[in-house]
């Protein structure tokens, strides 16, 4: 989401890039419940539309990977929406490629300038994988064109 000033909720009207972490229990039909990781990468394209890449752990009766490319939006505070194709690395018990949507839903607060969390909803479908994942959403906002700041400037 748009950074918000610590005086008021103000947006500032610049694109912005973001580094996040979803993570939460994974829930799929058919299996146990097992343990999801989300890293995404974004690039600001607008002020409210980016894209990038994220990588997939889930880890349960049937642990597999995944590297998707992302479209991240957030028309408004608090949405955030990661949404993209996905390719399934091969595994154990499936050795091909396989193809899957990624999509990730959540509302996210301003605990900093550069730092937001909240609540996620992940989905993850395919041809050989349903999986539903309630969890957190941990995002580092960037500026390109702002000097770097790292988690220690963090204020």
């Amino acid at each position: 989401m748009h950074a918000q000033e610590s005086s008021g909720h103000h947006d500032h009207h610049h694109r912005h890039s973001e580094i996040s972490i979803g993570t939460g229990a994974v829930f799929m039909p058919g299996e146990s419940w097992g343990y999801g990781l989300h890293l995404h990468g974004t690039l600001g394209i607008t002020e409210w539309m980016g894209a990038g890449a994220g990588f997939e752990l889930i880890a349960g009766e049937h642990t597999h990977y995944t590297i998707t490319g992302l479209l991240h939006f957030h028309p408004f505070h608090p949405l955030d929406i990661n949404i993209g194709p996905g390719l399934v690395l091969p595994d154990e018990e499936l050795p091909q490629y396989r193809l899957k949507t990624h999509a990730e839903i959540a509302a996210v607060f301003e605990v900093s300038e550069h730092l937001h969390l909240g609540p996620a909803l992940d989905l993850g479908v395919g041809k050989h994988d349903l999986h539903l994942t309630p969890g957190i959403h941990i995002g580092w906002i960037f500026n390109i064109g702002e000097e770097f700041r790292g988690p220690g400037d963090l204020h």
